[in-house]
């Protein structure tokens, strides 16, 4: 019995990722997914154009699993909204890091606009849930904005474009010397008191990803 048709595409989009991340996307063709879907090369090209069409589609899939990720640290009950917003941030930093092999094409120029369009994607889809958390954490007296949904907005613009290496082209030394400011920024946006343990989690999770060679 043949597989139905959104089976089938899944399959593929499985394999587009797989093969992406085990050898770039430069390096992967049409061929590669079809042989690790296990479908004909022509099966390919009845439901994706190419494989800039299907690397948008695996783009989109990444997304929906980071929403997926922040939706179950929102629910979480045994923490308040203060650590959950602390836990979203390092959850996206190393979720952005294990997708390196994936994302590291976006940076070369014939995909300015689409890492951009992924980029901005990513920050609307996850304004609203900051800003939940955000709002919660005012109602709590942890914060002091009137304006939770633009601060969600300034935060996740300023984090995603500030520390994507295809804008600013920041080695691991210069990040972790923009821990301390970007932290008295986010504190300060939120009308939030001192936090140490913010740039203390921060800073574990870049000598993690770059290595404790940095100083």
């Amino acid at each position: 019995m043949s597989r139905p048709a959104v089976t089938k595409k899944e399959d593929i989009i499985a394999a587009a990722l797989a093969m992406f991340r085990k050898k770039g996307v430069n390096n992967t063709t049409v061929s590669d997914i079809a042989k690790e879907a296990h479908v004909a090369q022509g099966t390919f090209y009845n439901y994706f154009r190419s494989k800039d069409d299907i690397f948008a589609e695996v783009l989109e899939k990444a997304t929906e699993h980071t929403l997926e990720e922040t939706q179950k640290t929102v629910q979480k009950e045994d923490i308040g909204p203060v650590e959950k917003l602390k836990l979203l941030v390092q959850q996206d930093f190393m979720m952005n890091r294990r997708n390196d092999s994936l994302f590291d094409v976006l940076h070369e120029p014939r995909y300015a606009y689409a890492h951009q369009k992924y980029i901005v994607n990513r920050i609307l889809k996850l304004k609203p849930i900051c800003a939940g958390l955000i709002r919660q954490s005012v109602d709590a007296g942890y914060f002091d904005t009137p304006y939770p949904e633009e601060t969600a907005l300034l935060l996740l613009t300023t984090q995603k474009f500030v520390f994507d290496p295809a804008f600013f082209h920041l080695d691991g030394t210069e990040i972790l010397k923009m821990i301390a400011p970007f932290g008295n920024f986010v504190e300060r946006v939120l009308g939030a008191k001192h936090d140490p343990t913010m740039e203390k989690d921060w800073k574990q999770n870049i000598l993690q990803y770059f290595g404790d060679g940095i100083k």
